[in-house]
This record gives C-alpha cells, sequence and structure tokens, in this order.
C-alpha cells in the first residue's frame, strides 16, 4: 500500500513539470490569425493633423560642427569643486531654488537659515557600510547622521555654495544639489 501511494507521488511529481512544458497547453493562438487594419479614416469636413514634421528625423551633425549655434554658446550649469558647488544663478535666485531642493531631499533636513548672511543649516542622514565582522552579521549598512552649514557666496556672474563642516555626506549632499539645481 505505501509503494503504491509513494509511486503515485512519484508520477504526480514527474507530470508537474511537464505541464509546465506545454504538454497540456492549447496550441492554437489566436494572435497568429489576426489581420492588419487600414488606417484611420478622417471623416468629411475636418482637417488631418500635419505629421510631415512629428515623423522627420534630423541628421546628426559631425563633432566639430555648430548646429544653429548651439555649440558655440556657453555652457551653463553647475560644477562641483572640492567642498563647493558653483550654480550659473545670482544670489537670490540660487538661495531660494537650492532651499525649495534641500525640502524635496528626504535625507535632510533644514534645521535653520539665514538669508542675509547666506547660511542654511542642514542635517543630512547617508548609510555607510557597517564596519566590524560581529556588525556587518547584525547589519549591513549603519546611519550617519552629520550636520554642516551651506554658504552662498556670489562669485562672478553665478554664485558658489561650500559645506562648513562637513565631510563626504556633505559632498554628496552637494552633487544631489547639482542635479537637483542643474
Amino acid at each position: 500500500m505505501m509503494s503504491r501511494i509513494l509511486t503515485l507521488c512519484c508520477v504526480f511529481l514527474l507530470a508537474l513539470p511537464a505541464a509546465g512544458c506545454g504538454m497540456f497547453q492549447r496550441r492554437d493562438v489566436p494572435y497568429q490569425e489576426s489581420r492588419s487594419q487600414s488606417p484611420l479614416q478622417v471623416p468629411e469636413g475636418l482637417d488631418r493633423p500635419p505629421m510631415d514634421e512629428a515623423l522627420y528625423i534630423p541628421d546628426l551633425p559631425s563633432p566639430g560642427a555648430s548646429r544653429r549655434g548651439v555649440a558655440d554658446a556657453p555652457v551653463a550649469g553647475s560644477q562641483v569643486a572640492g567642498d563647493s558647488l558653483y550654480v550659473a544663478d545670482d544670489l537670490s535666485s540660487a538661495w531660494r531654488r537650492a532651499g525649495l531642493a534641500l525640502q524635496r531631499i528626504p535625507e535632510v533636513t533644514v534645521t535653520g537659515s539665514d538669508e542675509s548672511a547666506g547660511v542654511y543649516r542642514v542635517q543630512a542622514t547617508a548609510t555607510r557600510p557597517a564596519h566590524g565582522f560581529f556588525r556587518r552579521l547584525v547589519r549591513r549598512e549603519q546611519k550617519v547622521v552629520e550636520s554642516f552649514e551651506l554658504r552662498f557666496e556670489a562669485d562672478g556672474s553665478g554664485t558658489r555654495i561650500r559645506t562648513v563642516g562637513g565631510s563626504e555626506v556633505a559632498r554628496a549632499l552637494l552633487l544631489r544639489l547639482r542635479e537637483r539645481l542643474g
């Protein structure tokens, strides 16, 4: 009796993978019988939208050629160098835009600000790999909370944002600000 149950279980277990291989599946596939339809017709009295420029793909210019003067224009944007970020924007606009960007970064909390001095005091949270064998067994990462200041200074035609009192967490925040401020 026991060998009969064991035989039935083995047959069932062998039939189970065969069911996924297509042995018990339908062979007729409805999409293979489908036919192409004619394009939609615009009803009488309505205008057809122009589609000539929508489907046009322009040629790529050669690497040294200028395309309508775009390559000749100076590149506006931001650059991170060391503990500072240069933004091609005036001081008040950079202050406002950076404040909005800091509010939208979930790992950052603005603890204070002084627009007249051009300072944001922030607290940033980052994760680092845990050090030590036993700490890595319990948890892979440890949270690091760092407080520092962001100082805004006019620099030529733009604004320089410097970190004061921060380390790699502050630099990572500058890179995030660069992404958001453009």
